[in-house]
């Protein structure tokens, strides 16, 4: 009986922890389509959305780019568009004028968008 007491009271802890973190884990939403935008998905990017202050933000850390909208869809589409928007701005730069941080950042983004049109 004291081991069936222990192992309950090893959920109890495990089901606390758990509710701790999904009070501040962010939510994953997968991205695979950039449509109707001339871009195609090579690789899905996983945003992850938080809620603060009243804003939604999504971010795909990876690459270092995050929106903002007033709620889920829109943090979404806004970070659609940051993440397009950086790469087509850093893809037209040679290669030569990227500082460590946006050579990174145009490298993880060409593994998972390109033109497609």
């Amino acid at each position: 009986m004291a081991e069936l007491e222990t192992i309950a009271a090893q959920v109890r802890q495990l089901e606390a922890r758990l509710a701790e973190l999904e009070g501040r884990a962010g939510l994953i939403v997968p991205i695979n389509s950039f449509a109707p935008e001339p871009f195609a998905s090579l690789k899905e990017i996983r945003a992850v959305l938080e809620e603060s202050d009243g804003e939604c933000l999504a971010t795909f850390y990876d690459a270092n780019v995050g929106s903002q909208g007033c709620n889920q869809q829109e943090a979404i589409d806004n970070l659609k568009d940051a993440l397009l928007s950086a790469y087509d701005y850093l893809d037209g730069l040679p290669a030569e004028k990227l500082g460590p941080g946006p050579r990174r950042q145009i490298a993880v983004l060409r593994e998972h968008i390109k033109r497609s049109g």
